[in-house]
Order: structure tokens, then C-alpha cells, then sequence
């Protein structure tokens, strides 16, 4: 039994011990806790019999005590930077990745303290396959290429001064939507629904629920489906939700000490669907919804103008869009996926250092962000570019 490092985030609070120990089948362990763990011996004591270490003296209190002032007292062997929340550490140079793994060359070597199933990230197949069979095809439609897009852009919003926000996708039921959401989950996850860990979200959540959820999320992208989930009595606080959701910070509280909690913060970017835009489903309840608010989660038919069903606007003569689209959402869901974010996330750190750091990267980024809108979105609402 012994202490590997010691970890502090970068205020010097949060004191955390990295503890590693064999158990009686010679299997290594490593446990983190925190140093006012220690508080409790009987905790600590049942942790490491929980995990195989043999102790010998368990007198209920002296065996506690000893173990105790010997962690106390084991001398320091490494400092560690502790992070409890993956995405950017240091904007342009390093991240952590949601599984904890560290994307850049940070000053300090990192002890990930945070949840690594908040976002659950996953990865199956190659970054090969997915491109063969989840990409490629996604160029048929407009809607699932945005999609994917959306799934890469949090990571680039802090170089650019563009609002956060969101879109939403609107249609009926089977025109592919939520199949769009889908693909895009592909980028960093699995996308089945149906299995624990899925980050398909929902509108149908609390205040304290989106803020916990976006909060876990900052730098990374959120889907959300079907905005006609929410129950009647939540629709006339989703023009706000969304309003926090976008200015990236929840609501001040204090403990039961009456003391300031530090309130939780985010960088959004957000993609929805929906058989309903917010506007409509607010005027069910006789709500009303702000012009601000539309252009935060802007509108987009699901089905393109120049075809009648579907969310395929560039199929082949020969292709039909009911299974390109089934194709691609059975493979987002089972076959390939979460190879293609955390590639991109080690290609843009390395491309940000070929271009000279964060403002060379941040200015050219900015410019072919503008002579894009130029040439493509000229009349579109300037929130919405």
C-alpha cells in the first residue's frame, strides 16, 4: 500500500491522494481519493478490503488510525494536476478527452478526477470504416452532413466569436431526423438509444437537469430529441432553459450554510429535433416565446425543399433515402463509431502548433469563417450565421 502522487487543481484546493496497493492474487490497484477521505477510516479501511488488500490489524480503531497517519504521512513522490471535467485545459494546446485520456503536451502531467461516463464516450471499428460507411454516405443529405458537423464545431467555438447555440431540426415522424441525430452521435459515441450510456439527451428534463448536463458537456456537442417530449407544464420554461443553455451558466444557489456556490458553467452548441418548432409548441400553452430565442435555436425544416419526403437532398437516381438513412443509423448505433472526434481533436491541437498558436489559428479560422457567409449565408440573420 502507498501513495503514487498527490493531486491539487489550480487554485491548490481540492486535495486528492493517488493510492495503489496488491491484492492477495498479486493484482495492482489504483484508487484516488480525497485527502478529507481520511476523515473517515472506516471508509478508507473498507475501500482497500474491498479491493483485496490484506490488512492485518483491524481493531476498528487502531487499525483505522494507523492506516490513516501512514497515508498521511507518505511522503510525496509526485504532484499532479487535477482536472474534474474533460475539454479544453488550456485553449489551443491541450484537452482532456471524455475517457480521461489527454489530447496536446500540458505543463503539468494531468490526474483526471472527473466522471468518465459523463459524457459517455465509446469507440468501436476503425476511423477508416466509419468514414466508408457513416461519412461518405451522409453527403446525400444535407441535414445529416450538418449534423456531423455539429458534433466536431464545439471544439472550434472558442476560437471564433460566434454565438453558441443551436438548431433544430423539424419535420414529422419518419422523415429521418432523429436518424440525423444519430450519425452525428457517431462522431464521439454509439448511438442506440436503447443501451445505458447513450448521449441522446432529452428536452423532457428539470432546470437542474440541463444544467447538470450541459455542464458535463462543455466543448463537446449536445443532442437533444424530440422537443415534443417535454410535458405541458415544462414547455413555459424552455424559452428560458434554452436562454441558459446558450449564455453558458446556471442559476446562482448557496448551501445550507447560506455560502455562494460557485454556479456551473458551459460552452454550448447544441443540435434538436422535433414535430413542432418552440414557437408552436409554446402557443399550445399560450406561451410566448422572444425573438432572442428563435434565432438561439434556429429552425431547419428536416425535409429540404426540393424533395417531398425525407431528409436526403442529394441521392443518386437509383438510391432510395428510406435506406440510405436506416443504413446509416444502424451503423451509428451498433457497427462504427467514436473514432472520428478524438482524431480530430489530435489533428486540430497538432494543426493549431503548425499554424503558429492560438491567435495565428484564431484569426485564419475567423477569416474563412467570414468568406464562407459571404459567399453562402449573406441574407441570414447575423445571430444565426
Amino acid at each position: 500500500l502507498g501513495v503514487v502522487a498527490v493531486a491539487v487543481n489550480k487554485e491548490s484546493k481540492n486535495w486528492m491522494l493517488k493510492l495503489f496497493w496488491k491484492d492477495s492474487r498479486s493484482v495492482l490497484h489504483y484508487e484516488i481519493i480525497t485527502k478529507g477521505d481520511l476523515s473517515e477510516g472506516k471508509k478508507i479501511v473498507r475501500k482497500l478490503l474491498d479491493g483485496g488488500l490484506d490488512i492485518d490489524a483491524l481493531s476498528a480503531q487502531n487499525g483505522n488510525a494507523d492506516i490513516v497517519l501512514y497515508l498521511l504521512k507518505h511522503p510525496v513522490e509526485k504532484w499532479l494536476l487535477s482536472i474534474d471535467r474533460s475539454g479544453w485545459g488550456k485553449i489551443g494546446e491541450w484537452l482532456m478527452l471524455p475517457d480521461g485520456s489527454v489530447v496536446g503536451s500540458p505543463e503539468e502531467e494531468i490526474l483526471y478526477t472527473g466522471d468518465k461516463y459523463t459524457p459517455f464516450y465509446e469507440a468501436k471499428g476503425t476511423l477508416e470504416e466509419w468514414q466508408e460507411k457513416v461519412a461518405r454516405p451522409s453527403t446525400r443529405s444535407s441535414r445529416i452532413a450538418l449534423a456531423i458537423c455539429a458534433a466536431f464545431a464545439p471544439l472550434l467555438l472558442k476560437f471564433v466569436s460566434a454565438c453558441e447555440g443551436g438548431f433544430h431540426f423539424v419535420g414529422k415522424t419518419g422523415c429521418g431526423k432523429s436518424s440525423s441525430l444519430r450519425a452525428g452521435l457517431s462522431v464521439w459515441s454509439f448511438a442506440d438509444h436503447t443501451r445505458a450510456g447513450c448521449e441522446l439527451g432529452s428536452w423532457k428534463t428539470t432546470d437542474v437537469g440541463a444544467e447538470t448536463f450541459a455542464d458535463r458537456r462543455s466543448d463537446w456537442p449536445m443532442f437533444l430529441d424530440e422537443l415534443g417530449s417535454a410535458k405541458a407544464n415544462e414547455v413555459k420554461n424552455l424559452p428560458a432553459m434554452i436562454y441558459m443553455l446558450v449564455n453558458g451558466q446556471g442559476k446562482r444557489r448557496s448551501n445550507r450554510s447560506l455560502q455562494a456556490v460557485r454556479p456551473m458553467s458551459w460552452s454550448a452548441f447544441f443540435l434538436s429535433t422535433g414535430e413542432v418548432t418552440l414557437e408552436e409548441l409554446a402557443a399550445r400553452q399560450n406561451e410566448p416565446v422572444d425573438e432572442g430565442v428563435k434565432v438561439r435555436l434556429a429552425n431547419i425544416p428536416a425535409v429540404p425543399s426540393n424533395v417531398r419526403e425525407g431528409v436526403c437532398d442529394f441521392l443518386h437516381p437509383d438510391e432510395d433515402w428510406m435506406k440510405v438513412v436506416s443504413a446509416i443509423s444502424e451503423v451509428s448505433s451498433r457497427e462504427c463509431y467514436g473514432t472520428a472526434g478524438p482524431e480530430f481533436a489530435r489533428r486540430l491541437v497538432a494543426y493549431i502548433e503548425e499554424c503558429g498558436g492560438v491567435e495565428a489559428f484564431s484569426t485564419a479560422l475567423s477569416e474563412r469563417v467570414e468568406g464562407w457567409i459571404s459567399r453562402k449565408a449573406e441574407n441570414a440573420i447575423q445571430q444565426v450565421r
